[in-house]
């Protein structure tokens, strides 16, 4: 065989391999990319009931200061747990939105964008939790009124809610150490992502099947150019 006919066989393998790549590739991305629809599914029905239930919530903290309007105390609690669910709701329906509005036409690494984002939005919604730290008392007053039918505040002596106020107050550093700790940046440390299972798990789950794409896409096999003779 002379190099002319062993040039031409080199180009017919090359292009029987391309094919093949193609082929797997298009397999891939759409096997891969309805696993992490399916993953997504779940994290929609998730947040639909956070949403809900954040809602329902805050309509009635809201009830509860209407009802209880002649004792500050229940004004200031209600007020505070309800603004914090309509925050928390609010927080919930951005990522509902994100989720929704996901084009699995994009390129992958599009994709990867927009998960991370969302990624980026449930690590927030924790800040906003640990917030309610330094406000515990706001629990505090409306549990003792709602399960024991007693003003908390009423029966405490000063100095028991000396101590309160003071815990609440050096709870407010701890608070912002643990908002600074739930960076974005870190949303790749395991132990935040041990902290997003039940919620950023899926995400990571999916965020898996797109690096599977992109590892496929990158394969340097894929991309060697002919040999020539």
């Amino acid at each position: 065989m002379d190099l002319s006919n062993l040039q031409q066989t080199w180009n017919r393998l090359e292009d029987k391999l391309e094919k093949s790549n193609r082929l797997n590739l298009e397999l891939l991305r759409k096997v891969n990319l309805d696993r992490a629809q399916n993953k997504l599914k779940s994290l929609v029905w998730q947040q639909a009931i956070t949403i809900t239930f954040y809602l329902l919530a805050g309509a009635y903290f809201m009830h509860f200061c209407a009802t209880h309007w002649e004792n500050w105390n229940y004004v200031i609690a209600g007020g505070i747990l309800a603004g914090w669910s309509f925050i928390a709701s609010a927080s919930a329906i951005h990522q509902l939105q994100l989720i929704l509005t996901i084009d699995y036409s994009m390129p992958v690494l599009q994709l990867q964008k927009r998960l991370m984002s969302i990624k980026t939005a449930i690590i927030k919604n924790l800040r906003i939790a640990v917030w309610m730290l330094p406000f515990y008392m706001a629990f505090v007053v409306w549990i003792s009124e709602v399960l024991f039918g007693i003003d908390f505040i009423a029966i405490t002596d000063i100095s028991a809610l000396s101590w309160n106020f003071i815990l609440s107050g050096l709870l407010i550093p701890v608070a912002w150490w643990m908002h600074r700790k739930l960076n974005p940046k870190n949303a790749d440390k395991k132990w935040l992502n041990w902290l997003l299972q039940g919620s950023g798990s899926q995400l990571n789950e999916a965020l898996g099947f797109l690096n599977e794409i992109d590892e496929f896409e990158k394969d340097p096999k894929r991309e060697k150019e002919p040999r020539s003779f």
